[in-house]
């Protein structure tokens, strides 16, 4: 993947993940610094600002509403904007797809379409 797509993949995903509150405030804080990142290059290019702060989840909508400026801009070739997405990208990766917690049970299962039979009996009398 070239850096201008990590970076419009990790802005629409990090906007995404914000907006749903997945990964807590890591991930709000890495999303919020790539954005700044990215803004403070793209200086007078509002549309592309906007498309940005705007928080557009979809790839291929805000690679159209940004690239070019990303590429004029230098903020495509940016070796510390490339990180910190390729960082998020990985912090979100990193999070998965449950966030559970578990306290007293005697059986659990997670995961998408997961059966469990359990049978629980007395134990002995004593």
């Amino acid at each position: 993947m070239e850096q201008l797509d990590i970076i419009v993949q990790a802005l629409a995903t990090g906007a995404a993940a914000t907006a749903k509150r997945v990964g807590g405030q890591a991930i709000s804080d890495t999303y919020q610094g790539l954005k700044a990142l990215v803004t403070s290059k793209l200086a007078g290019r509002n549309n592309a600002i906007e498309a940005i702060e705007g928080g557009e989840t979809e790839v291929d909508v805000l690679r159209s509403a940004i690239a070019c400026d990303l590429e004029a801009s230098g903020a495509a070739s940016n070796r510390l904007i490339a990180t910190t997405a390729e960082q998020l990208l990985a912090e979100l990766k990193a999070t998965g797809k449950y966030n559970v917690t578990i306290t007293s049970s005697q059986g659990f299962v997670v995961g998408d379409h997961a059966e469990q039979d359990i049978t629980f009996e007395q134990p002995p009398q004593a």
